[in-house]
């Protein structure tokens, strides 16, 4: 009976270990695997999983859980399945859900359509490349976490994401020979998934045997023509970092100047140098010949260390240091020549200003001497000047403007982006509508070297048109004496106004009030009025021909100290008077020879009068009845006299001694005084 239940209890703890094991066994899926075609790095990948369930999955219930990787780029699972519901499959069938676990990163459920998965069954979930799964950017080994609603133990299987290779790998050194300073050359095109950001890197491994800097200068490296970001050493690996990014399939040329520091190795042979990048990890190597010899060379480095304007130029001054080297013991001397001078012993950095120069140059020691060699330099640092038919503001009433211009050198225009067909190697037009308002024309000018001189123009359309109003002249044959009135108002109020070519004033209303004077005695007067609009010089004209008649009377009244002067009312400050002894009519002088062009003086002591014009001279005294004349004495019928302070002539006098003729009207006491 014991030994029964021995065998009994046995049995059952073997049992309870085996349903333990294989309980235990099944807690994760078996053969997980993983492909992504394609491969590269940052594609959009189709990805093939398979796996063994060992427990039977439902449809429409049970979940299988994908974790990707943290570097993959994984969509709105639920939002690529709204649009793509073919683009996820197991066994072939379309999945009957799918989404985000919200709690995972990168982790998606896919549910089990139908008709379920048996126990044991191979399962096979295919995201295709239309569902936008990104690849990683970075290509290396990475792993994708598989498990189910049955199985919650996490399975990992690897997948491996590539990337291209750099192409043609050329590499070469100057000189070619043993423990020399070298200048290193590296050529090669980056593959199909070459490109590389800037803050990317460069990487460049020698062989044993080189010796390199142990603190790199970025200014004697450049890329592609530029100076890295930054440069460093890492073992025997030089790390360039971009300042500018690299397209792929694209050439690349890294050149290390002589100054850097990279020496070649002292032994005689063959060595290796590997390149690769961020973006294509993979070395590639190229191999370089060193050989032993004695030699003498002169290196010439310039700052900047390359042409930095287009077509070979420098665009701004040029120091060119030469630097002698030789493996020999001697001590080598640098000779140079510029253009056309003499040679000169090299001791100091050499400035190259503007113009095409040719350097000479070569070095020698006591036995070696090296051949001359020659360099072409060219510099341009100043950007071409532009001259324009207009102003940088321009108002005009044309629908259509026409740009012209003159460049100061040969070189390209472009206006809004557009290049012009020069007319000639230095000059250009370009025909342009133009709208309402403001017109906005960005020239700019490059010159064979690569400077540019840039203009920002604006062009104002503006279709304002003066409006002229003449009041005075009212019309043709109008008669004016003495000066022609001309008078009215212009629209806008800023327009200039000008009659017979002189500009005359206008007030802030637009009004013009103004006294033409002519300088001839015709009887005809053209009077032409013309109003300029200023912003555009768009102009009107009126036109008259008026009747003028010049008049040269003087005309006053006894008792009246009212006088017109050729046509023009002017006040006397005292009246002429008829003198009661005489009966004669006596008149103030001073105002009277003034307004005939005399000048008038007076000696209060000697009480003389002195009147002149040119070379007629005058002379009277206060109380005499004679008069000077000329040097010649003449008499008067009636002295002059002094009455309010001025002094008074005979109206006679006027006519006798000053030569004009004179009028009386006795009836309304007015005298005329003509020539």
């Amino acid at each position: 009976m014991m030994k029964k239940i021995f065998v009994f209890l046995t049995t059952f703890v073997m049992l309870f270990s085996v349903f333990t094991f294989i309980k235990g066994a099944v807690n994760s899926i078996g053969n997980l695997t993983v492909s992504v075609n394609p491969s590269d790095r940052g594609a959009y990948g189709e990805y093939k999983i398979t796996f063994v369930s060992h427990s039977d999955l439902k449809q429409g219930y049970d979940r299988i859980y994908l974790q990707f990787p943290q570097e993959s780029t994984i969509p709105c699972t639920s939002c690529a399945y709204a649009h793509c519901s073919d683009c996820f499959l197991i066994n072939g069938t379309r999945v009957a859900g799918a989404g985000p676990v919200y709690d995972l990163p990168k982790t998606v459920y896919f549910t089990v359509p139908s008709p379920g998965i048996k126990a044991n069954e191979t399962v096979e979930i295919l995201i295709k490349e239309s569902a936008s799964f990104q690849n990683p950017t970075v290509p290396g080994d990475y792993t994708l976490k598989v498990w189910t609603d049955q199985e919650p133990e996490k399975a990992q299987a690897p997948f491996t994401i590539t990337s291209t290779t750099i192409q043609n790998l050329a590499a070469s050194a100057d000189p070619e020979f043993t423990n020399a300073n070298i200048m290193l050359s590296l050529d090669f095109t980056t593959g199909r998934l070459g490109d590389v950001m800037n803050g990317k890197n460069v990487y460049v491994r020698f062989q044993d045997g080189f010796i390199l800097p142990q603190k790199p200068d970025t200014n004697y490296v450049t890329i592609n023509g530029e100076n890295p970001g930054s440069v460093s050493l890492k073992g025997n690996t030089l790390v360039l970092q971009l300042a500018s990014s690299i397209g792929k399939n694209a050439n690349v040329k890294v050149k290390f100047y002589p100054s850097f520091g990279i020496v070649s190795p002292n032994k005689q042979g063959s060595y290796l140098i590997e390149v690769f990048t961020d973006s294509e990890p993979t070395p590639v190597s190229v191999k370089i010949d060193f050989k032993d010899k004695d030699f003498l060379r002169t290196l010439l480095e310039t700052t900047p260390s390359e042409p930095n304007g287009k077509n070979g130029y420098f665009v701004s001054n040029v120091i060119v240091k030469l630097i002698a080297e030789t493996n020999t013991s001697e001590t080598p001397t640098t000779y140079y020549k510029l253009d056309e001078g003499d040679y000169k012993v090299f001791i100091d950095p050499i400035v190259i200003n503007d113009g095409i120069h040719t350097l000479k140059y070569y070095s020698k020691t006591k036995s070696l001497t090296e051949e001359e060699k020659s360099v072409t330099l060219k510099v341009d640092t100043k950007p071409p000047d532009i001259t324009l038919n207009i102003k940088d503001l321009t108002y005009t009433y044309e629908n259509t403007l026409s740009i012209k211009g003159e460049l100061s050198e040969s070189g390209d225009v472009y206006i809004n982006g557009i290049k012009l067909n020069m007319l000639s190697p230095l000059s250009f037009e370009g025909i342009y509508a133009l709208k309402d308002g403001q017109n906005f024309f960005h020239l700019v000018a490059i010159d064979v070297a690569g400077n540019r001189n840039e203009k920002l123009l604006t062009v104002v359309l503006d279709t304002t048109t003066p409006v002229l109003t003449v009041d005075s002249p009212k019309s043709n044959f109008e008669k004016f004496s003495n000066s022609v009135l001309v008078k009215g108002n212009v629209y806008p109020s800023n327009c200039f106004v000008l009659v017979n070519g002189k500009m005359i004033e206008v007030d802030a209303n637009g009004n013009f009030d103004y006294k033409l004077i002519p300088s001839s005695n015709n009887n005809m007067l053209p009077v032409n009025l013309k109003a300029i609009y200023p912003l555009t010089d768009k102009s009107v004209e009126q036109k008259f021909i008026v009747f003028f008649e010049k008049d040269n009377t003087i005309k006053l009244q006894v008792g009246s100290k009212t006088i017109s002067v050729f046509g023009e009312t002017k006040t006397l400050d005292v009246e002429p008077f008829i003198d009661r002894t005489s009966g004669r009519t006596l008149v103030p002088v001073r105002f009277i020879s003034e307004a005939l062009g005399f000048e008038v003086s007076y000696n209060a002591k000697t009480k003389t009068v002195l009147l002149q014009k040119n070379n007629f001279k005058i002379e009277l005294i206060v109380g005499s009845k004679f008069a000077i004349v000329n040097s010649v004495r003449k008499n008067l019928d009636v002295a002059p006299v002094i009455k309010d302070a001025r002094t008074f002539v005979p109206l006679r006098f006027i006519s006798e001694v000053m030569g004009y003729k004179v009028e009386w009207n006795a009836e309304t006491k007015t005298i005329t005084i003509s020539p």
